[in-house]
């Protein structure tokens, strides 16, 4: 169990922190390594992230039907990579999760090389 120190805008005990930052960022926190093993920090220290984008839809119900044709009775991702130069994988929520009756959930990744491209674009629009 912790507790807020006096810096701290809180003295609240608590059980446990969650925090959402990058494995670089957590590695530079004090006192981190000394209460993980190393094998742990040796992952940290090699983590790459996959820059690909993703967009989630939310349809209406009666997309399902389409949605099933696509993917067929069992499926619930379509890999796309080495087919698409833009596309990489349509994921179909609703078999991954519980569906819901009001509506159906599909998520678009794109490829990283699209991503890569697009981020490259972005930054060379951007400067002066």
């Amino acid at each position: 169990r912790g507790k807020g120190g006096r810096q701290s805008p809180t003295a609240d005990t608590f059980d446990a922190v969650v925090i959402a930052i990058t494995a670089s960022d957590v590695l530079r926190i004090d006192g981190f390594s000394s209460i993980v093993d190393r094998p742990v920090i040796k992952s940290l220290e090699h983590v790459r992230y996959d820059h690909r984008l993703a967009v989630a839809l939310v349809c209406a119900p009666h997309f399902r039907k389409s949605l099933e044709q696509l993917f067929g009775p069992d499926r619930a991702e379509i890999d796309l990579d080495d087919e698409d130069d833009v596309l990489s994988l349509l994921a179909w929520q609703d078999r991954k999760m519980r569906a819901h009756s009001k509506r159906t959930l599909m998520v678009i990744h794109t490829t990283t090389r699209f991503a890569a491209k697009n981020l490259r674009d972005a930054k060379t629009a951007r400067k002066p």
